[in-house]
């Protein structure tokens, strides 16, 4: 690999891992490193991945902000590597840059490559399988498969998205005249028998707990209601998409990604890419007329839509002088708005209008609710929704276990593990919430419950988010007490 591409990943790795600490963590983060406290095979959500990146993070370097994304900083970086080597063996060195630039350019990656969700892990995967499987596509024996199979299998661990890139493997046979015999050997089978048993003891562990990962992706997708046609939801699809990737650049990979050849009259390289792209993203696509769904569903399509936009436009670029303006534009628009997502504090936007606003002020509020407890003496702390009783749990000075109301539904990984009911009697309670609506069962379950201040969580001086806090004075050893 050229040093240029060794010093320009090593600069970009070391100041992620500096800057990775200067952001407060976002829901999704501080309720992972609750579950990476809660080892399992399986959780209500996705499978077990996330959950053990986090823990091998928080052993190395305890359960700081730093522990807790260092390993999402670091796939990152490998994704990059993956990235530049898939690209060079598809087209050339020039290409291979221009696309390990470009993804460290759009605002998708960048942002990814901070935060320890499901993304880094998925994407990672992802690039790996895509890289093996090239490799393994020429060879009639079984090990680049097996372990194309394995990388399937530990991504869909972590997102079950990562399914979807067998069926796009299968696509590009199909398309592929040379690669069809692979369906009558056992090479294809072992790959999808190798994601399978990966996969395995998250399947086990659905079993178990009557497949409510399949009931809850139903709700997720908005599958589990009758279907509708909405052109205003496709439109926010659309414009997230566009602002994830950046408008030009985005425009500029779908450009790239339609070909009017018949599928065999392609390059093998263009016809490869395609089939790793297209599959996800019409998917997501046909599923937004229904719900917009979330910008980032759509990431691991894009570590092949990168490379398919690189190799369109560096030829481009060689040839028209349009072509270097505009793809000169696109890139320095995307780094703009990557450059300006790093701090947004100087534009002083509404909390609401502002991206950065989920990275704000929750260390703040669990100094508040950390007061009020010992104003008090309230030794639980429930909150009106995960990622506010997670991030409490995470800043708060003690690192209490913290807790959501009792609603008689699995609705989340809370809904797993002990409720306050167990072995807080007669305790009170701080209820955290967002909206000033105070839940029946919390009033059914404390002698009293009132308000006690409305409250607003501040970064740097400035309001964030309006909380109101309650109140739960001593908690019935059952619903019926005092009634």
């Amino acid at each position: 690999m050229p040093r240029r591409v060794i010093v320009f990943l090593a600069l970009v790795t070391f100041f992620r891992l500096w800057f990775c600490t200067q952001l407060e963590l976002v829901g999704d983060e501080a309720y992972y490193w609750l579950w990476s406290k809660h080892l399992d095979y399986g959780y209500f959500s996705k499978g077990p991945g996330v959950a053990w990146t986090i823990a091998a993070g928080t052993w190395l370097f305890g359960d700081t902000v730093f522990g807790i994304r260092f390993f999402a900083v670091i796939l990152a970086a490998a994704t990059g590597v993956l990235l530049y080597v898939q690209a060079r063996s598809l087209f050339s060195e020039a290409v291979a840059w221009a696309g390990l630039l470009l993804a460290c350019t759009i605002p998708l990656f960048a942002v990814g490559s901070i935060l320890m969700t499901i993304d880094p892990l998925s994407v990672f995967f992802w690039a790996l399988a895509a890289v093996l499987f090239w490799r393994a596509k020429d060879e009639d024996r079984a090990a680049g498969w097996i372990l194309t199979g394995a990388a399937v299998g530990l991504g869909s661990l972590c997102k079950y998205t990562n399914l979807a890139e067998i069926g796009s493997f299968a696509l590009f046979c199909v398309w592929s005249r040379d690669y069809r015999r692979h369906f009558r050997c056992f090479t294809f089978a072992s790959m999808v028998l190798v994601a399978v048993a990966v996969l395995t003891p998250v399947l086990i562990w659905n079993y178990q707990h009557g497949w409510i990962t399949a009931q809850h992706l139903a709700h997720r997708g908005s599958l589990d209601r009758a279907w509708r046609f909405s052109l205003g939801e496709f439109s926010q699809f659309a414009g997230q998409q566009a602002g994830v990737i950046s408008p030009l650049v985005f425009a500029g990979i779908l450009i790239s990604s339609i070909s009017v050849k018949a599928p065999e009259d392609r390059p093998l390289e263009h016809r490869f890419l395609q089939t790793l792209f297209w599959p996800l993203f019409a998917l997501y696509t046909v599923l937004s007329f229904n719900d917009s769904g979330q910008p980032n569903w759509t990431a691991p399509c894009y570590v092949a839509g990168v490379i398919l936009g690189a190799s369109h436009w560096v030829r481009r670029v060689r040839e028209k002088k349009w072509a270097r303006n505009l793809a000169a534009v696109a890139v320095a628009l995307a780094l703009i708005e990557t450059v300006v997502l790093h701090d947004t504090f100087w534009l002083n936007l509404p909390p609401r209008r502002d991206p950065l606003s989920r990275v704000r002020g929750s260390e703040d509020l669990a100094r508040q609710v950390a007061a009020l407890q010992a104003q008090f003496g309230a030794q639980l702390i429930i909150a009106n929704k995960y990622a506010y009783a997670s991030l409490l749990a995470f800043y708060h000075p003690q690192r209490p276990q913290t807790f959501l109301p009792h609603s008689g539904r699995m609705e989340n990984q809370f809904s797993f593990w002990p409720g306050y009911r167990e072995k807080f009697a007669r305790q009170s309670a701080i209820f955290v919430s967002d909206s000033e609506e105070i839940p029946a069962q919390l009033q059914a379950e404390f002698a009293a419950v009132e308000r006690v201040k409305t409250t607003e969580s501040m970064y740097r001086g400035r309001p964030i988010k309006k909380f109101y806090l309650s109140l739960c004075r001593e908690l019935r050893t059952s619903p019926e007490d005092g009634r």
